[in-house]
């Protein structure tokens, strides 16, 4: 109770006398809801505010590139078979696919 005293008297100007006439629960409970509300306000001051971005990239153009590096890989793997006919070049190509 002496922690809630402090607190009407800090906060709401309460004298000693004014802390003595409270009899009635219902005000006890006011008082500690006040309490709590403004220690929870100070700690919430104290939290820094994260900025999220209105919007996020995606990850799909890397993979995308990737990908598209990839296919260019094997189509040059392709036309050198075409153009040697070597079972070497073949080789690569298959190995490549897998």
């Amino acid at each position: 109770m002496g922690v809630l005293k402090d607190f009407v008297k800090a906060e709401y100007g309460f004298t000693d006398e004014d802390t003595k006439l409270v009899t009635d629960h219902r005000l006890i409970g006011l008082i500690q809801d006040a309490h709590k509300f403004r220690a929870g306000t100070k700690a919430a001051e104290g939290k820094k505010n994260v900025v999220v971005p209105k919007f996020q990239k995606s990850n799909a153009t890397k993979v995308k590139a990737n990908q598209l590096a990839k296919a260019r890989k094997v189509k040059a793997k392709r036309a050198a078979v075409k153009a040697t006919g070597s079972t070497q070049d073949v080789a690569n190509l298959l190995i490549d696919r897998m």
